[in-house]
């Protein structure tokens, strides 16, 4: 979809939103070391970070389409970038 409208170095931007899948062993140990005795080992971090990934994308959504529509990468890059690690982070374990 976006191939159409961006060029090979706009593609190549776009394509960092990838890395917090590669980079995620870096702050794996630290989520999975903080945690409340009260709510358990994995609620401590599994429920913030659903609440931040739906508050993300629901308050995104419209601007993402204004933004793809304009072609702004950087933008849309850092938006997808933050998505792209809270999912991550919630497929640490």
């Amino acid at each position: 979809m976006l191939q159409s409208r961006l060029s090979y170095s706009q593609l190549g931007t776009f394509s960092l939103a990838a890395y917090p899948y590669s980079l995620k062993l870096l702050w794996s140990p630290v989520v999975d070391s903080l945690y409340s005795t009260r709510l358990g080992r994995r609620k401590t971090w599994i429920v913030p970070i659903q609440l931040l990934t739906a508050a993300g994308l629901f308050f995104c959504a419209p601007l993402v389409g204004s933004l793809y529509e304009a072609a702004r990468i950087g933008p849309l890059t850092a938006i997808f970038f933050g998505l792209v690690l809270l999912a991550a982070t919630q497929h640490t374990t």
